[in-house]
């Protein structure tokens, strides 16, 4: 438990390793977990081992005892400030320091032959210098535990909310460790008096000490969670005050495919953001839709009627919202207000020179839509045996592994593939030959053996499993094929049925057959001229051939009119299914025969068998994954460059973003990480536009065109001076130029991050980059020119 608190504290501590409370507070945690740690009984025994000295683990635990208490009278020092605080600390460690060395001589003095794990402080209380040895370290504890205590709830009376509850748990620790080196000095006076209380130094004192231990990593913890959760559940809060509104908004983003893919399994704050971003992409698009008009009449109706500008603001907000909604999704498509679109008024009703904190976010970003038919996935071997055969079971599981890592990538979203059939029977089939994986496993037919107390009885269980398996494939055929849904529907029926049918006759024959020796590999070839056994074996190996040999040839045909990542998938399928054809059953076949005939060709079916099985699970497993994952893998690389190239421009305009900060967690993936980064340069360029200087944009943008720069780099030459000017006029907090109006940058015009990349990087283009080749100049050209409201 003391060692979890140091991991959560160990990313603090690394990003900012200089700062001594944290670096004691660090300590007090590792330093409190190796005094339980070299406590334990075990260690103590082992510590003993090692060094050839009886009770050498005595001193080392109680060294490490006084470690704690100096590392937790640093941290007090450190906790209350003051001018000497490095002195101070300094004094404490040269104190506990000369503990630790009165505890090393005194040990060294003293005599203690017989190795004692638990009782040492009771057993040798009244043997000259270790008994000095054993008060001091405990005297020691108990300065260090009071110290804590008193400390802690003197200061939690000055402190409120997460903080007061961790001080509060924190003094309940230090003073439950007080119990723990109480009891140890009663029993050490009981014994020094002739009685014997041991049972309080080897019971009370434990317990105590286990007790300290939890209250203390729950008081370091409490600190840190508590404005986590204060945080989560404001933004669970606004979240769902912000539904009414993208419920209005939720045709036109689903129309204009402006709704970001909802995140799963997120923070209730990423879902937040997720949500705001998608009301501000779709409040971005109705901008030339609102009526400036309709808003003002709305606002002073409101104000009149309750006298509060907030609630006329928000009512008037909302009616030119809806209002902008239904003149959106006209098919006349009204021609927008002509001026002003940003034009909505502030408090006292003048006109604000800026748009409204809702600028878009103009990302079209489609979730990633995998392949639309999927192949099936590899599995099912038999694997029965003699359990001499070394490595199958690992071979096997390794192959279950595959496959069920292969069914949990394939199910990431879990309501979107049980809607979807293809996708449905795809995980069904690979989560199957998983399963027919590990009931193959030598280890698992001996563990089902013993548990059901019937020899064999793995086999019917793996064979059922396998046919089950082979089921599934064919059902992933039919739903590739398509179809009518009657049709579908009738042969996954007729298909599970017939399956159905053979798993009963499977498990009918071993009923009938005599399989009393257990076979853990090779019962196969074992049985394969035992009556209803043979026919139990052949009959599996057929059923999964079928299925097999079905699945290359749809993948043989299918590949044949696909091209791209799907056909590489299908080409590994069928190299999987070859192989699984190949090297799997056709090596069980001719083994088989082999008995009937006469031979020994065992080893084909024990040995030869199972890796290729396994190495065709790899190769199916990587023929389902790979066109599902691979894009994402592209994307998220290209989100990283992306990421990177935008770096220009957010050292520009970070200082005037109000977005709110994004997580700093390592775990953040480059798309995530490229999202906030572009909701908050949109919210900065927000910020920065009554800055902007339409005199600085045009004189920049004529200097480019006569200097021979295309009309649209000459617009982004322009744009990213005025930009930078604005950035320099909001850093230093001069007035916006009078002559400032409503202007939309090319960026902010385009899907995606395009325009923000080609802006950053027109920041670090020298302005003699516009001029064209040869140094020629071309004849002026107007350029292409932005919506100025």
């Amino acid at each position: 438990m003391l060692w979890l608190g140091l991991l959560v504290k160990a990313p603090d501590l690394l990003r900012h390793r200089h700062d001594p409370y944290l670096r004691a507070i660090c300590a007090v945690l590792g330093l409190a977990g190796l005094c339980f740690f070299l406590g334990a009984p075990p260690t103590v025994g082992a510590v003993n081992r090692i060094g050839g000295v009886p009770n050498l683990a005595a001193p080392v635990t109680y060294a490490a005892i006084t470690g704690y208490c100096a590392a937790s009278q640093v941290l007090i020092v450190h906790w209350r400030g003051g001018p000497r605080v490095h002195r101070t600390a300094r004094r404490w460690i040269l104190a506990y320091a000369v503990v630790v060395v009165g505890i090393a001589v005194t040990f060294t003095l003293g005599d203690a032959p017989v190795e004692r794990r638990t009782d040492l402080d009771t057993y040798y209380a009244t043997t000259p210098f270790i008994a000095q040895m054993i008060v001091l370290y405990l005297l020691a504890h108990l300065t260090t535990v009071t110290v804590t205590t008193v400390s802690s709830l003197r200061w939690a009376r000055r402190v409120r909310g997460g903080l007061r509850a961790g001080l509060l748990l924190l003094g309940a620790g230090a003073l439950c460790g007080a119990g723990y080196s109480l009891a140890k000095l009663v029993a050490v006076g009981a014994r020094w008096s002739g009685r014997d209380w041991s049972q309080l130094g080897t019971t009370v004192s434990p317990a105590a000490a286990g007790l300290g231990a939890l209250l203390t990593v729950v008081g370091v913890l409490v600190p840190l969670a508590t404005p986590r959760v204060a945080e989560w559940r404001l933004a669970r809060r606004t979240y769902a005050r912000l539904e009414p509104l993208e419920r209005t908004l939720d045709d036109l983003l689903t129309r204009r495919t402006l709704r970001l893919p909802r995140p799963r399994f997120a923070s209730p704050t990423t879902r937040l953001m997720w949500r705001q971003t998608s009301v501000l992409n779709a409040l971005g698009h109705l901008d030339v839709y609102f009526d400036p008009d309709l808003y003002d009449r709305t606002r002073a109706a409101v104000l009149r009627a309750t006298g509060d500008e907030e609630r006329a603001g928000a009512a008037a907000g909302a009616a030119g919202i809806d209002a902008a909604v239904r003149r959106e999704a006209d098919a006349g498509r009204q021609a927008a207000p002509p001026a002003g679109a940003w034009g909505i008024r502030g408090r006292g009703g003048a006109r604000c020179p800026r748009p409204p904190r809702c600028r878009p976010v103009r990302r079209r970003r489609a979730p990633y839509e995998g392949p639309e038919r999927r192949a099936r996935a590899r599995a099912g071997r038999s694997g029965t045996g003699r359990g001499e055969v070394p490595g199958v079971s690992t071979v096997v599981y390794l192959a279950a592994f595959v496959f069920a890592m292969t069914s949990v990538l394939l199910f990431r979203r879990p309501r979107r593939a049980m809607r979807n059939p293809l996708t449905l029977s795809t995980c069904v089939a690979v989560v199957l030959g998983a399963l027919v994986f590990v009931c193959a496993a030598p280890a698992t037919l001996a563990t089902v053996n013993r548990l059901t107390g019937v020899p064999n009885f793995g086999a019917p269980l793996t064979y059922g499993m396998l046919s089950a398996y082979s089921c599934s494939v064919l059902v992933l055929l039919i739903n590739w094929r398509g179809g009518s849904r009657e049709r579908v529907r009738r042969l996954v029926l007729r298909c599970m049925a017939a399956y159905g049918l053979l798993i009963a006759a499977i498990v009918v024959l071993f009923l009938l057959a005599e399989a009393d020796t257990e076979r853990l590999n090779d019962l196969d070839t074992y049985y394969a001229n035992t009556p209803f056994m043979r026919e139990m074996i052949l009959l599996y190996l057929l059923g999964h051939s079928a299925a097999m040999l079905a699945m290359c040839t749809v993948c043989v045909k299918w590949g044949r009119e696909v091209g791209g990542l799907l056909r590489t998938g299908l080409r590994l399928i069928l190299v999987g299914s070859l192989l699984d054809v190949v090297g799997f059953q056709v090596a069980k076949y001719t083994a088989v025969v082999a008995r009937w005939t006469g031979h020994d060709l065992d080893f084909l079916s024990t040995t030869l068998a199972p890796p290729m099985a396994s190495l065709a699970a790899l190769l199916c497993s990587a023929g389902f994954v790979l066109p599902r994952l691979l894009p994402s893998a592209r994307a998220q690389w290209r989100a990283l460059g992306d990421y990177r190239r935008l770096a220009p421009l957010w050292t520009l305009v970070r200082s005037v973003s109000t977005a709110p900060k994004p997580p700093t967690g390592w775990w953040q993936l480059p798309q995530a990480r490229l999202q906030w980064r572009e909701v908050s340069i949109h919210d900065a360029l927000l910020a920065l536009a009554p800055y902007f200087d339409h005199r600085v944009r045009e004189r920049v943008r004529d200097g480019a065109l006569r200097a021979g720069g295309t009309p649209h780099r000459a617009r982004l030459a322009a744009e990213a001076a005025m930009l930078a000017d604005a950035a320099r006029r909001a850093a230093a907090r001069e007035e916006p130029p009078e002559a400032a109006a409503a202007y939309r940058l090319h960026a902010t015009e385009m899907s995606g991050t395009s325009g923000l990349v080609e802006l950053a990087q027109e920041l670090n283009r020298p302005p003699a980059a516009a001029t064209a080749p040869g140094g020629t100049v071309p004849p002026l050209a107007e350029p292409e020119e932005p919506h100025v409201a």
